[in-house]
């Protein structure tokens, strides 16, 4: 009936409120270290993005990652990336830049591989997790331009940690890109994020990208 259309209408392609995808890019653009973390475990979240759950309690080893889980260390990343994008870019990063953090561990309970040594590893995450960016597009209606955006970012998060080790081709290709800017931003968060035994993070490739 003439209900059902109306209510049809106000739903996105994948059957989600118009509301919740607004309230949702409203989080993106506000929310802080904190409230991202508990908002990991929220339903409404999960609706969104979904196993974002699952990155609590999701243990990294004490390899590289003294800082906790992948939960904490996705809000730490996203805390850093705000600080970083400040100093580097001289703005907020933007809605993708902050679901690229996101999204881009996500899938690591499902790749998380431990050694003999204790020590842990995660093959096959970030493809994982770029396999997810069009169902998440497609739920928030992102434009075009920010799907590329956000699957730029999301698929190419662990490959720039190897900058100095990727071939004079592949840095290219990367630099061409309209967003190599906030991969490079993005890294140094990563990087930062990452507490290793000795003290500090990963190395910071942002002079070598630039």
């Amino acid at each position: 009936g003439d209900n059902q259309g109306m209510n049809y209408d106000k739903r996105s392609d994948m059957g989600f409120e118009k509301e919740e995808i607004e309230d949702f890019r409203l989080f993106l653009r506000t929310c802080a270290r904190m409230s991202l973390y508990n908002a990991l475990d929220q339903d409404w979240f999960n609706r969104i993005v979904p196993g974002a759950r699952r990155l609590i309690g999701c243990d990294q080893g004490n390899a590289a990652h003294l800082e906790g889980d992948a939960a904490i260390h996705t809000s730490l990343v996203f805390e850093n990336l705000i600080s970083v994008s400040h100093a580097r870019l001289g703005r907020e990063p933007d809605e993708m830049e902050k679901l690229a953090v996101i999204l881009h561990d996500l899938k690591k309970p499902d790749h998380r591989v431990q050694a003999l040594d204790g020590s842990v590893m995660f093959p096959g995450h970030e493809e994982a997790a770029a396999r997810m960016v069009p169902r998440i597009a497609a739920s928030l209606e992102l434009s075009e331009e920010e799907h590329r955006k956000l699957l730029f970012l999301v698929a190419n998060h662990g490959e720039i940690h190897d900058w100095p080790r990727l071939s004079a081709e592949r840095q290219t290709e990367l630099r061409a890109s309209p967003w190599i800017q906030s991969l490079a931003v993005m890294q140094q968060a990563d990087a930062a994020s990452c507490l290793m035994p000795g003290g500090g993070g990963l190395p910071v490739h942002w002079d070598a990208v630039n």
